[in-house]
């Protein structure tokens, strides 16, 4: 099963997202969860990298991508980029999850600090 973990500051805007596991519904190579799963993680990182010239803090492994909103100042503006960036890779994970139920968990957490 692959597992979404967003997490959001005390303002409830998206600081991070970490995607790790497999699908398990193809085999590897073959499987479409993953391949969505993968393409929409890649393209908000990238988004945020090449259209948008921020560099977020990334992490790659097999089967395992971390995302975190670099800790520097931002201007308001691209703060509310990235946000868009990131509620729209989470509205995408969960169409996905709708019909793929069993191959992708997501979880949205907000922080208590």
């Amino acid at each position: 099963m692959i597992k979404v973990y967003f997490s959001r500051n005390r303002q409830g805007k998206l600081t991070s997202f970490t995607v790790q596991g497999h699908a398990g519904f193809a085999p590897h190579g073959e499987d479409i969860v993953c391949s969505a799963v993968s393409a929409i993680a890649q393209t908000t990182v990238y988004g945020m990298d090449r259209v948008l010239g921020i560099n977020p803090q990334v992490q790659v492994r097999e089967g395992f991508l971390e995302c975190k909103i670099p800790e520097r100042d931002l201007s308001p503006e691209e703060l509310e980029k990235i946000e868009l960036l990131l509620e729209t890779m989470l509205v995408g994970l969960q169409e996905i999850q709708k019909d793929y139920s069993d191959c992708i968990l997501i979880e949205d957490h907000k922080s208590k600090v």
